[in-house]
């Protein structure tokens, strides 16, 4: 895992380029997001489709600031549409076609997430404070998990009160050359699509 920001521009097409910024999720360094936040165009929140079921609750707790910050931004401020991309589904059961498996990963990362992230607002909605995992016995007070279903429902992506929510699958196989992707199906393809659909 890497211990810095990165950042490099991507070119959409030939008049289309894109400044990405990498802010990697380990605990000392995942909240210099905020740095970028106030120029984010999109967010995308990735997560690792093979390892989700073993560090939901951590992964939960990540994207959870993310929604925080998100809810906290003044009105005068465009909401960042979010994209959470459920990476590395090469890693899934090879016996589906790709298109299947990526629908799993989707599912695998929504489904897990929603239930960690209602385990957090739970918390909330009793009064609990919710420990944080960067450091011992810091407690958080954040909020920013309120959806538009039923007062008792829940949690739900689709009824996130925050902003537009996507899913999408990709996979990148290493070592493989650009002329072999090219032949094959682009494991990248559901990130570049919700990229080119933004730029429009």
């Amino acid at each position: 895992m890497s211990l810095q920001t990165n950042s490099t521009v991507v070119a959409l097409s030939a008049s289309k380029a894109l400044r990405v910024v990498d802010v990697p999720g380990h605990p000392r360094i995942r909240d210099q997001f905020r740095d970028h936040l106030g120029v984010a165009k999109a967010i995308v929140f990735v997560v690792d489709a093979s390892t989700i079921s073993r560090n939901g609750h951590a992964v939960a707790e990540h994207l959870h600031q993310i929604l925080h910050a998100i809810t906290s931004l003044p009105p005068s401020h465009p909401t960042p549409p979010l994209l959470i991309l459920a990476h590395k589904t090469d890693l899934l059961n090879k016996s589906a076609s790709t298109g299947l498996v990526g629908d799993i990963a989707i599912s695998r990362v929504r489904t897990i997430l929603e239930r960690e992230l209602e385990k957090r607002r739970a918390s909330q909605a009793g009064g609990v404070g919710i420990e944080s995992l960067g450091g011992e016995g810091e407690i958080a007070e954040m909020y920013g998990l309120d959806c538009s279903g039923p007062a008792d429902g829940t949690f739900k992506f689709s009824e996130w009160e925050g902003g537009d929510i996507d899913f999408a699958a990709t996979w990148v196989k290493v070592g493989e050359t650009i002329e072999e992707e090219s032949e094959g199906e682009e494991g990248l393809a559901g990130l570049k699509n919700w990229l080119d659909e933004l730029s429009k």
